[in-house]
């Protein structure tokens, strides 16, 4: 895969997009790019990542090979095929991944139910002490949902999430970083 064939300025699709006063590429660190640079800065290269919700594209995969040495599976109930998605939850059961990433997902999943499957499922795939890597956009911060007709988006930020992810992975096992706004969590045996 060559990384000379990606756009990198693709706005709210890879992290980045141009701020219209001053013409400044701006960084998202809640989605694509900017996502993975706030969880992987200083994290060990060469490790296998599994992306639960990462879309139909390669994008950030392209990138964090490129940046990060990291190699990045994508699953995707909604945007990958059903063979694609198999073979990754394959590929985890023979071999599960080092770590796990969920970036932008829980704030758009309105059932808490279908939030706990995800948050399950992102603790099935990683090793025994592997880690999931967790953040939301948060919208406009203020908790109150809005829906329409194709999707819903939350409003919640990402420390509003704590005591779902905690219920999976155990209190002890769970850390929020609020500068680099993300909820590590970590896989012990059961």
């Amino acid at each position: 895969m060559s990384l000379s064939q990606f756009e990198w300025r693709v706005p709210n699709v890879v992290g980045h997009s141009i701020d219209p006063f001053s013409k400044k590429i701006k960084v998202d660190h809640t989605e694509g790019f900017g996502a993975f640079d706030s969880i992987f800065t200083g994290y060990a290269s060469g490790v296998r990542v599994v992306d639960i919700g990462g879309g139909e594209h390669d994008y950030n995969k392209a990138y964090c090979l490129h940046k990060y040495f990291t190699s990045l599976s994508i699953l995707d109930p909604f945007m990958r095929t059903a063979e694609h998605n198999n073979l990754v939850l394959q590929e985890a059961k023979l071999k599960p991944f080092d770590s796990c990433t969920s970036i932008s997902v829980l704030n758009v999943i309105n059932l808490i139910k279908s939030r706990m499957e995800h948050i399950k499922l992102c603790k099935s795939v990683v090793k025994e002490c592997g880690k999931v890597f967790f953040k939301v956009w948060p919208g406009d911060g203020s908790g109150i949902e809005k829906v329409n007709a194709n999707c819903f988006q939350s409003n919640r930020t990402l420390e509003t999430y704590l005591d779902e992810i905690k219920k999976v992975f155990g209190s002890k096992n769970v850390k929020f970083d609020s500068e680099r706004k993300i909820i590590i969590a970590v896989k012990n045996s059961p």
